[in-house]
């Protein structure tokens, strides 16, 4: 029998993760970058499954070996030539029959590989704790302002310049407003989110972590309540622009010949705020004047919900290109390291 290997000793080493689970267990959430090839495909594990719920245990493995043994030659050979990159690392759900057997089938044959103790339940509750300590660890600074004032191309830029981000909206796929999923696919897990945000603050270089204010429901999704509370109560920068340039860049970003989209979420807003007003600005989609619903959108629905009272700024920025307004939030903080 051969070692298994902890997440702990392997999570920042140079392996490839192989998840042996079934294509909709590795949908729902997986370990970052992780590649799948499933021993049983959706409908064999559901198949399997009711045998054994029903104790027809060896009946069960019996036919989960037959599915399996049919993928074998293919699975040797991918993994074969995944070892010339690097070593690849097995998991399945909790580390069992799954990975075990193909795990040391191919160390029988002498391939370098190594297998998950614990399978994707460990990586989860590696993660999960992982994370808490970071957060305690971190000090964020938040870009705080108004819809359309760039704060999101200002962090993917500070990002571009070395300094550590975390991309809230990246991590969950939605722009975190009422327009968040025009022009977008679908939304990850909320697992697979805590998985994202964690991968991208495990990569950082220092504990010092621009994030852009977020809500903590972002879509359909929640941002962990001691991440939110943390970053909520820590120092902030306003960022400001010009109404032209806000409305430039919210153009730019949902308006793509996908007036359909547009029109369909602009109805969930009937809930909000006036229906005449909502009637309108579909009107407005339909006749192409997308400046006049963006403002109005402005005025009417994005401005009001943001409030600034109670809140304390460090700097303020006027922010008509991102990246220059990145280097000065740099050079801002390279001189406040000096004092």
């Amino acid at each position: 029998m051969f070692e298994d290997s902890k997440i702990e000793d392997v999570i920042d080493k140079d392996f490839i993760y192989i998840d042996l689970r079934s294509p909709s267990e590795y949908k729902s959430s997986h370990i970052a970058g992780a590649l799948n090839l499933p021993i049983l495909d959706d409908d064999e594990r559901k198949i399997v499954g009711t045998l054994y719920d029903n104790s027809q245990v060896e009946k069960a493995k019996l036919l989960a070996v037959k599915y399996a043994s049919v993928k074998l030659s293919d699975f040797y050979e991918k993994i074969v030539n995944l070892t010339k990159e690097a070593t690849p690392i097995l998991y399945c759900s909790r580390g069992g029959m799954r990975s075990g057997v193909l795990f040391n089938f191919l160390r029988s044959m002498k391939i370098p590989v190594k297998k998950l103790h614990g399978g994707y339940k460990a990586y989860r509750n590696y993660q999960i704790e992982a994370l808490k300590k970071m957060t305690e660890e971190i000090d964020f600074i938040v870009l705080d302002g108004y819809t359309g004032c760039g704060k999101t191309h200002i962090i993917e830029e500070l990002k571009g310049l070395g300094l550590d981000t975390l991309n809230l909206e990246k991590c969950a796929n939605h722009r975190g407003s009422i327009l968040g999923a025009v022009l977008l696919s679908d939304q990850p897990s909320q697992k697979q989110f805590e998985t994202n945000i964690f991968e991208e603050l495990r990569k950082r270089k220092s504990n010092l972590v621009f994030v852009e204010a977020e809500s903590i429901r972002i879509g359909k999704l929640n941002v962990p309540k001691y991440l939110f509370d943390k970053y909520n109560s820590s120092k902030r920068i306003l960022i400001t622009s010009s109404l032209e340039k806000r409305k430039e860049r919210i153009k730019k970003d949902y308006v793509h010949d996908n007036d359909l989209e547009l029109i369909d979420t602009l109805k969930n807003l009937k809930k909000r705020i006036n229906e005449n007003l909502v009637d309108q600005m579909i009107k407005e989609i339909e006749n192409k004047n997308y400046d006049i619903v963006i403002e109005r959108l402005m005025v009417n629905y994005y401005d009001p919900h943001y409030k600034s009272s109670n809140k304390t700024f460090i700097r303020e920025f006027l922010n008509e290109n991102s990246r220059d307004t990145a280097l000065k939030i740099k050079e801002f903080l390279n001189e406040k390291n000096k004092m």
